[in-house]
C-alpha cells in the first residue's frame, strides 16, 4: 500500500466494485489506494457476467457499456483491439456474450494487481462500521481493515441462493445429465433469468416440456432498432400522479407513432430523466407502481436482444416452453420430483401437477431483511443503516452515503448500484453504475483529503 496514504474499502468485487476501484484508480492519481474484499477471489464478473453460455448476451448494446462516465464506448473499443473479442461483438451495435463482458471488466482491474495501490483480499466482510474520520471493515477471518472511506459495492441478492431453499437455484441446477424429457420442469419468474436459464438447458440438449410461471406470465420484449427521440426535461410532469404519468407515456408514444417511431425510442428517451421523475413521486404512487405497473415497466424497459427474442418465440412455437400466469400455492417434494398446486390468474380453483424440478429464477431480492449478505444484515441490526420504507433497498442519500435508522448521513460510507434501488430507482446497469462511480469518486477524494 503506498506509503501515508488510507486505502478506500470497497466491499464485493464484481462489476459495481470494479467500475469503482477503477475509477478510484483511474481519475484520484496516487491520492487514493483501493483495497478491495471479495469473497470468491475471482475480480471482475460477478454473476451476472460469469456467464458460460455465449448465448447469454448483454442487454445492452456494446457502444453503451463502457465502464466509465465520460467513455461510453470504451467496452467497444477494447473489443475493437482484439481480433478474437471482434468475432464474439462484430458491430457496435451488437448484444456482446455476456462472458465476454466478464473478460473486459477483468481486463480493467488487471494492470493495477500488485501495485502498491491496490490491495485485494478474498474474503467476506461481515461487519463495516464508522467513527469520527475513518471506515472500519472486519471479516469472516478476522481480519480488521481501516480506511478513509467505504463503498459497499455487492450487487444483487438473487432468489434461488438460500441453502435451505425449497427450490433449485438455476446456478446449480441439474442439466439434461439428471433430467429426463418426459418429464416437466417448472420455472418460478419469467423475467431475464428464466431465459438464462431455459437457454441453458437447450444449450446442454434437453428437450421436454418448460413451464414459466410468474403472476402476470410477461416475457422481456424484444430490442430493435430505432431512430432516437428527444424528450424535454419540460415537457415531463414531474410530481404528478402514476395516472397522470401513465397517460402522458401513452400520449406520447401515440405522438411519436405518428411519425413512424415505436414505443422502444420513448422509453429509451426516458432513461436520462428516469431517476428524477422516481425522486418526485410521492411513497404513495412509487407503492402504486410496485404494485400495478412495475412488471409491465420492466418487461418493457429491460428487454433483450433480438437473437434472444427470437429463441424464446421459437421455444413457444414448438411447444417446449409455456408461459403461465399463476401462483404457486404448494408446493412439496415427492419421489422423483415435485408435486406442486398453482392458480391460474382468473380461475377460481387451484391446478395440481408433477413436475422433476422445480427452478426459482425470480431474479433479484429487492428487501435487504431478506439479504443473505452478512454486511447488510449486520449493518441493519446495528442500526447502521435502514431499509428503505417500501423494501426495495437500503436508504441513502442523494450522494450515495448510507442513512442510519435515525435518519443521518454517513460522511464516510456510500453504496453504488443496485443497493441504491430506493433512491434513485434506476440503479441496475452498467450506464447508471458508472455514473454512480464518477460522482463518487470526486466525493471520497474529498474525504480522504
Amino acid at each position: 500500500m503506498t506509503t501515508g496514504v488510507r486505502p478506500v474499502i470497497i466491499v464485493g468485487g464484481g462489476a459495481s466494485g470494479v467500475l469503482m476501484a477503477c475509477s478510484l484508480l483511474r481519475e484520484a492519481g496516487g491520492h487514493v489506494a483501493v483495497t478491495l474484499i471479495e469473497r470468491s477471489g475471482a475480480i471482475g464478473p460477478g454473476v451476472a457476467y460469469a456467464a458460460r453460455s455465449p448465448d447469454h448476451l448483454l442487454n445492452v448494446r456494446a457502444a453503451n457499456m463502457g465502464a466509465f462516465a465520460d467513455e461510453p464506448d470504451h467496452f467497444w473499443r477494447w473489443v475493437l483491439e482484439d481480433s478474437g473479442r471482434r468475432s464474439m461483438c462484430e458491430s457496435a451495435s451488437d448484444f456482446a456474450p455476456r462472458r465476454l463482458y466478464g473478460r473486459y471488466l477483468q481486463d480493467l482491474i488487471a494492470p493495477h494487481i500488485g501495485s502498491a495501490r491496490l490491495t485485494i483480499i478474498q474474503d467476506e466482510c461481515v461487519a463495516l462500521t464508522e467513527d469520527g474520520g475513518s471506515a472500519h471493515a472486519v471479516t469472516a477471518n478476522g481480519r480488521h481493515l481501516v480506511g478513509s472511506a467505504a463503498v459497499l459495492a455487492t450487487g444483487n441478492d438473487v432468489y434461488g441462493g438460500y441453502e435451505d431453499s425449497d427450490f433449485e437455484n438455476p446456478m446449480t441446477a441439474n442439466h439434461p445429465a439428471g433430467l429426463r424429457d418426459d418429464s416437466a420442469i417448472l420455472i418460478l419468474g419469467s423475467g431475464l433469468t428464466m431465459i438464462d436459464y431455459v437457454q441453458s438447458l437447450s444449450d446442454a440438449g434437453f428437450n421436454g416440456q418448460i413451464i414459466a410461471m410468474s403472476r402476470r406470465g410477461l416475457l422481456p420484449r424484444s430490442h430493435d432498432q430505432v431512430s432516437p427521440v428527444s424528450i424535454a426535461e419540460a415537457d415531463i410532469p414531474f410530481g404528478r400522479s402514476l395516472a397522470s404519468l401513465t397517460r402522458w407515456l401513452r400520449a406520447r408514444i401515440r405522438k411519436e407513432a405518428e411519425t413512424g417511431m415505436n414505443w422502444r425510442a420513448v422509453i429509451d428517451a426516458l432513461r436520462p430523466h428516469t431517476q428524477k421523475i422516481w425522486r418526485s413521486l410521492p411513497d404513495r404512487e412509487r407503492r402504486q407502481f410496485l404494485a400495478h405497473a412495475r412488471a409491465w415497466w420492466d418487461v418493457h424497459r429491460h428487454r433483450v436482444a433480438p437473437e434472444v427474442a427470437g429463441f424464446v418465440s421459437c421455444m413457444v412455437d414448438a411447444g417446449r416452453l409455456s408461459v403461465v400466469a399463476a401462483r404457486l400455492s404448494h408446493v412439496a417434494r415427492v419421489e422423483g420430483g415435485y408435486e406442486a398446486a398453482f392458480r391460474r390468474r382468473g380461475a377460481a380453483d387451484d391446478e395440481r401437477a408433477f413436475f422433476q424440478s422445480v427452478v426459482d429464477c425470480r431474479g433479484i431480492i429487492s428487501d435487504p431483511s431478506k439479504s443473505t449478505n452478512p454486511v447488510i444484515q449486520s449493518m441493519l441490526r446495528s442500526g447502521a443503516t435502514a431499509i428503505d420504507p417500501l423494501r426495495i433497498g437500503i436508504r441513502v442519500s442523494p450522494n450515495c452515503a448510507l442513512i442510519n435508522d435515525r435518519g443521518a448521513a454517513s460522511k464516510r460510507i456510500f453504496a453504488l448500484g443496485p443497493l441504491t434501488r430506493a433512491e434513485f430507482w434506476e440503479s441496475v446497469a452498467i450506464p447508471d453504475i458508472r455514473l454512480q462511480a464518477a460522482s463518487l469518486t470526486a466525493q471520497i477524494r474529498r474525504v480522504a483529503g
